[in-house]
């Protein structure tokens, strides 16, 4: 509530990502406890930067949660929530790569794609969407013509292929 970030955009961001999660946790191994509540917190967070700047939200946000006490996260969990929320959107931060493990990577892809299938904000339900996914990339199968019905969202989630391939992983959509 101090950061004035909208909750329940926030909830259906985490809706999205957990629904994701459960279908390639056994692929991606995020079967961990604290990988459901991280990416939880993550989506729940993920605007926090929005109440210093619009522009670069997401990197004021990294850097919101890297230097805030936060009561009951370990220095480790601190970094990585700090992480998902600053590598939430845009480029991939590639610099930061080598300190971070597959785990960190397959979560922020996990909150990157949800926040792109809730980028117009509506509260009308997403599709299911068959997700599947393997240690070079994930596929998102969306019900036929709603890529067609949604052409920005589409257009979104080729721009976020784009940037994922720095990973290098895929991400591949179909009807």
């Amino acid at each position: 509530a101090r950061y004035h970030i909208d909750q329940a955009h926030a909830r259906r961001v985490r809706e999205s990502a957990l629904a994701m999660l459960a279908q390639v946790a056994l692929p991606w191994q995020l079967t961990a406890p604290d990988d459901k509540a991280l990416l939880s917190w993550a989506a729940d967070l993920h605007e926090i930067g929005r109440d210093i700047a619009h522009s670069q939200y997401h990197k004021h946000g990294g850097y919101l949660l890297q230097h805030m006490d936060l009561a009951g996260f370990s220095r480790l969990d601190q970094m990585h929530l700090a992480m998902l929320v600053r590598a939430h959107r845009r480029k991939f931060p590639i610099d930061e790569l080598p300190r971070l493990s597959n785990r960190i990577v397959y979560l922020a892809v996990l909150l990157r794609v949800s926040v792109v299938l809730n980028r117009n904000r509506t509260v009308n339900p997403l599709p299911h969407v068959e997700v599947t996914a393997d240690e070079g990339g994930i596929q998102l199968r969306f019900p036929d013509s709603w890529l067609d019905q949604n052409p920005l969202t589409k257009l979104d989630l080729e721009q976020e292929a784009d940037y994922l391939q720095v990973i290098p992983l895929t991400l591949e959509i179909s009807e």
